[in-house]
């Protein structure tokens, strides 16, 4: 795979990386879908989480369920790791949010799998705190399905 540079020196895959960055901080879902392509698949990991792996219209429906009972989402980037030779990208983050039940935080490593052009996300590796995930994310979707409920009455 031979690297493609744009005029500010940043590869494909890099911009591509930054747009997905970005397009969490800015909390809109068609922009979260933007920069994955068509086949694109979202795993949740480590696999003992028993996430199944989504495609862009089980991710939209999963992750747009959950957004509005989040606030001021910020992700932190500690680092990222270009592989040109394997196209692919490796995110050190950290995120903070303010929910209803409290204040949110959790730690991830990303791997995002590019398509030839880097311009698009083939396959999104979501690798989470798993005991931060665990406690604060049952609570969050036991409190989202009492919430629909209450709807539904």
């Amino acid at each position: 795979m031979a690297s493609t540079l744009s005029s500010n020196g940043l590869s494909e895959r890099r911009k591509t990386t930054l747009q997905a960055i970005k397009s969490y901080d800015d909390w809109k879902i068609e922009e979260i879908l933007a920069w994955r392509s068509e086949k694109c698949t979202h795993e949740i990991l480590p696999k003992s989480l028993n996430q199944p792996t989504m495609s862009n219209t089980l991710y939209k429906a999963y992750f747009s369920g959950i957004m509005p009972f989040f606030r001021d989402f910020k992700l932190q980037i500690n680092d990222i790791i270009e592989d040109e030779k394997e196209n692919k990208i490796v995110i050190w983050a950290q995120s903070t949010a303010v929910t209803d039940l409290g204040p949110y935080a959790n730690e991830y490593m990303l791997v995002l799998y590019f398509n030839e052009s880097g311009e698009k996300v083939d396959r999104f590796l979501e690798f989470v705190d798993s005991a931060s995930s665990r406690e604060s994310m049952v609570a969050l979707m036991k409190y989202i399905a009492e919430k629909q409920a209450e709807k539904e009455e």
